[in-house]
């Protein structure tokens, strides 16, 4: 049997560099070093710089692996954005504030590179989910605040367009469940908001028992207060990183949101 296919390409070929590696982490006492990588996912033929999303992953703080919600991410990458997933230190290995040091070195190593990875360096928005929630959250708060800017590429911004978080951690302080170590010095992501914060997309399901929705009812409030553009989005049954927010109706929520702040 032949078959014959006249087919007019319109979804691109996809690429991923899955070890890129944005910074070596001192460790055991300055004695070692390990390495800090991000995944970079994005279309393989395209003839102008990318929108980018710098994405974190959860993990209750104890864990993190970059690469665990790739599969979901390609949604964006075919539709214009590149994606990089973001590695960072855990309770394990590090010490609070040392996370978001990492998060903004890490955009601010995506902003260096730009040319090489075919991004636009003025159009990058953070996502992240649960724990990486929160970290994105700051980092968005905190882009234009240098004092946690150390590393490498210091002559970079760490500074984004906008966030979008979902169900994320927002207030911090000692004992959360489902986390079997303390977690102490952690800012309330609520105390950081200030006018010129920029915009942000929230998601939660409203059966969300580990992180409770109040963790975003309360930063929209605070972001509404402060006059910062945000828009919360609550999922009628949805618990912890239920298959609900792979659907397509949030896919496209947030992908519109993207596209107001960045430009499809």
């Amino acid at each position: 049997m032949r078959e014959t296919f006249n087919i007019q390409p319109v979804e691109p070929m996809l690429g991923l560099a899955h070890n890129v590696v944005y910074t070596q982490k001192e460790y055991w006492g300055r004695c070692t070093a390990y390495p800090l990588s991000l995944s970079f996912l994005a279309g393989r033929d395209s003839a102008a710089p990318r929108p980018l999303i710098v994405f974190l992953c959860g993990g209750s703080f104890q864990r993190c692996d970059r690469n665990v919600w790739m599969g979901e991410l390609a949604y964006y990458a075919k539709r214009g954005y590149a994606v990089a997933s973001v590695e960072y230190s855990t309770l394990a290995t590090t010490k609070w504030p040392e996370q978001i040091r990492e998060v903004k070195q890490a955009i601010r190593f995506l902003r260096a590179h730009a040319k090489e990875f075919m991004i636009d360096p003025e159009r990058i928005a953070l996502m992240g989910e649960s724990a990486g929630g929160y970290f994105a959250g700051l980092a968005a708060l905190w882009g234009e605040d240098r004092t946690h800017d150390v590393g490498e590429h210091l002559e970079q911004s760490s500074a984004v367009k906008a966030a979008a978080l979902i169900y994320p951690a927002v207030h911090i302080t000692g004992n959360v469940p489902g986390i079997q170590v303390e977690l102490t010095n952690f800012v309330d992501l609520c105390g950081e908001v200030r006018p010129n914060s920029p915009p942000f997309l929230l998601l939660h399901g409203t059966a969300d028992r580990v992180v409770v929705p109040f963790h975003s009812e309360n930063f929209y409030a605070t972001l509404q207060k402060s006059g910062v553009e945000s828009t919360i989005c609550m999922v009628e049954g949805a618990g912890h990183a239920d298959p609900h927010f792979v659907q397509p109706e949030i896919k496209e929520r947030i992908l519109a949101f993207l596209n107001s702040q960045l430009g499809s």
